[in-house]
């Protein structure tokens, strides 16, 4: 049959809202983001240039009473929104965030997945 191509890669706009993945964090100090199965180290970087502040959007609750739903600033459409939306500050940021992916875990997965035949 013919050859499948890769799956198609996930955006932010495929991302359910609510909780993504787990911080596990190690007594060595070791910050590590369990993101469905995939494990991500986390590292402080540089320090930031420039005064900058970690913020959260949320549109309203919708007139029937459901939650609203979480945005993603910097939209791929580059259009600014008209629609109404609540900012939460989280803090100001020191440094910025080094997150790289777990190698060797990605490599036991791989074999894994070919010896189950996915």
């Amino acid at each position: 049959g013919a050859a499948e191509g890769p799956p198609p890669l996930a955006t932010l706009e495929d991302m359910e809202a609510g909780t993504q993945g787990e911080l596990l964090v190690y007594k060595s100090g070791k910050v590590v983001w369990s993101l469905h199965g995939f494990l991500l180290e986390l590292q402080q970087g540089a320090p930031c240039s420039f005064d900058q502040e970690i913020v959260a959007l949320r549109q309203p609750p919708d007139a029937d009473g459901g939650e609203g739903a979480l945005v993603t600033v910097g939209a791929p459409t580059g259009k600014a929104s008209a629609v109404p939306m609540h900012l939460y500050r989280l803090g100001r940021m020191a440094h910025r965030l080094v997150v790289t992916p777990d190698v060797p875990s990605l490599l036991q997965r791989c074999a894994a997945e070919r010896a189950a035949g996915i």
